[in-house]
């Protein structure tokens, strides 16, 4: 499943012990419950996504994900990731007028909006600042 387009996937209780993920696209997908232990997510999309009460999965895992944009994890996972990463919770896809293509960026005023002690997951008004369309 490496480099596959898993767009809203519905994997709920999924076993997806070592899986090979890496680089798929699981924006909007849906892993609750479901079995990552030992899974390669390297790269991934998992924006959107909602690893709530998801087995197994560890920060390690999702240390090397492109992006957990609006991803929902249960709370202490978020916590973890915040302390850790929270860089990658901020990392979204936009528009670059010089390449002419979509690249993933870091948006600096939702990273900072992040750290701060009172965040404690998403909620509506965090959303992209550098995005021209907040879907990507």
């Amino acid at each position: 499943m490496e480099h596959a387009n898993l767009y809203g996937a519905h994997l709920d209780s999924a076993d997806l012990f070592m899986a090979q993920l890496s680089g798929a696209y699981l924006d909007s997908a849906h892993l609750e419950h479901a079995n990552l232990l030992a899974s390669r997510l390297d790269n991934a999309v998992l924006s959107h996504s909602s690893l709530l009460h998801s087995r197994n999965i560890t920060v390690e895992q999702l240390f090397n994900v492109k992006s957990l944009y609006w991803t929902k994890l249960d709370d202490s996972l978020t916590r973890e990731i915040k302390k850790k990463y929270p860089e990658l919770m901020a990392t979204v896809m936009v528009y670059s007028p010089s390449t002419k293509k979509r690249i993933w960026q870091i948006d600096t005023v939702l990273l900072e909006r992040i750290k701060k002690p009172e965040w404690s997951g998403w909620e509506k008004g965090d959303t992209c600042t550098i995005c021209i369309n907040p879907l990507f």
